[in-house]
């Protein structure tokens, strides 16, 4: 078996003087990009592909060629969108005042049921007073 020497430390006794200040840990490369200054032009030349802007300042132009002006909407169509809105705006306002009548009925009959309900307990003591009366 091989005996380990152990060799003496050869780095120096950690001092403040000796100490260096701890690396930054590396960035990424997006942060790299981030902090170079992209004002400075670049060092390759543009591809062939990606023309210059010298290059897109001689490409021809194709002329812009209206077929027909434009036109505002005939009134027709506004006088239709006008009348197709109203009408929905009725039917609206009868729907709303469909539902207020259920509302209403709904509210009466509900009273009802509680008033003949109430009524019909105080039919039924009286009756269980008479028969009380009546026994004794």
């Amino acid at each position: 078996m091989h005996d380990v020497q152990e060799k003496p430390d050869s780095r120096p006794a950690d001092t403040t003087e000796s100490r260096q200040p701890a690396k930054q840990p590396r960035l990424s490369k997006k942060a790299r990009m981030r902090r170079k200054d992209h004002t400075q032009p670049k060092s390759r030349p543009a591809r062939a592909h990606n023309p210059t802007p010298l290059m897109k300042a001689t490409l021809p132009r194709r002329p812009i060629i209206l077929s027909q002006p434009q036109q505002p909407p005939s009134l027709d169509l506004a006088t239709a969108q006008q009348a197709e809105l109203d009408n929905l705006r009725t039917q609206l306002r009868d729907a709303r005042a469909e539902s207020k009548t259920y509302a209403d009925a709904n509210a009466e009959l509900t009273r009802r049921a509680l008033a003949a309900e109430r009524e019909s307990q105080v039919s039924a003591r009286a009756r269980a007073q008479a028969e009380h009366d009546a026994s004794v």
